[in-house]
């Protein structure tokens, strides 16, 4: 059961590739020449948008409060360009929203307001070919159930109490990250990967060497998703037949970890 939960996670946000799925993901979009279309046009799979709320259900798009611009809105960098091309019949792409406040219960509230008249790009109910809302940080909302159930949230391994986890907050979790810079070794990258497999959740590494070798090693290993800041080289390196060899081995890792979970 937990194989088809972790495939479902991946569907939601990654990019066909020859014989496997493999998510890339436009780290810190919107500092790039061509935000979001640059990235959707590539063929990433997950685009990333740092905002803070600044009231009058407005977010600005930026990653310091000193660098934002009253322009740069969340309506006009990204829910409008993502909008137009699924309503026009283009390809769905997970948009993941890093909360940038200290009151996460508010901050969400008024993004699920925002998004209500966006049901046709979001929700899987009203389109079943809907994008997918992941949303990350490092504190989220205390009561998850008065949004709607395709609001996910990426969750960080060493930020949160697994073991104290319920079967609702679970349900919420659509990816587990973690800082590759603090871990030593392999062998505890593996742990990670394993674990979030063990959960039937796909999991991404931030601050991981962005690079051909760095992206080789970690879907070597089994990560689902690999942020980068040069996604059209990492998509051809990803598509590349050269990488065909690493496929079988990532996807009996998949396999493995996630029938040694199963009840």
């Amino acid at each position: 059961m937990k194989k088809v939960v972790l495939f479902l996670a991946l569907a939601a946000f990654a990019v066909s590739c020859s014989s496997r799925v493999v998510a890339v993901h436009s780290h810190n979009d919107y500092a790039t020449q061509n935000p979001f279309w640059g990235a959707y046009e590539a063929g990433a799979g997950s685009i990333e948008c740092d905002m803070f709320y600044v009231g009058n259900e407005t977010f600005l798009v930026g990653h310091d409060l000193k660098d934002l611009d009253s322009a740069a809105t969340f309506e006009n960098m990204y829910l409008e360009p993502l909008a137009g091309a699924v309503r026009s019949g283009g390809r769905s792409v997970t948009l993941m929203v890093e909360i940038k406040s200290s009151d996460p219960d508010a901050y969400v509230d008024a993004l699920a307001r925002k998004l209500e008249r966006y049901a046709d790009v979001f929700d899987p109910e009203v389109n079943p070919h809907a994008c997918g809302l992941l949303i990350t940080g490092w504190h989220f909302p205390e009561d998850y159930s008065r949004h709607p159930s395709w609001f996910k949230y990426d969750y960080q391994y060493n930020g949160c109490d697994w073991s104290s986890m319920d079967e609702g907050r679970l349900g919420t979790v659509g990816m587990i990250s973690m800082n590759y810079g603090a871990l030593k070794n392999r062998e505890e990258v593996q742990r990670v990967i394993d674990f979030a497999h063990s959960l039937g959740k796909p999991v991404r590494f931030w601050n991981a060497p962005d690079d051909r070798e760095g992206w080789g090693l970690l879907l070597e290993m089994g990560a689902d998703c690999i942020s980068t800041d040069n996604v059209s080289q990492c998509l051809l390196f990803v598509n590349s037949p050269d990488y065909d060899h690493r496929t079988q081995k990532r996807q009996q890792n998949i396999s493995r970890s996630a029938a040694s979970s199963r009840s």
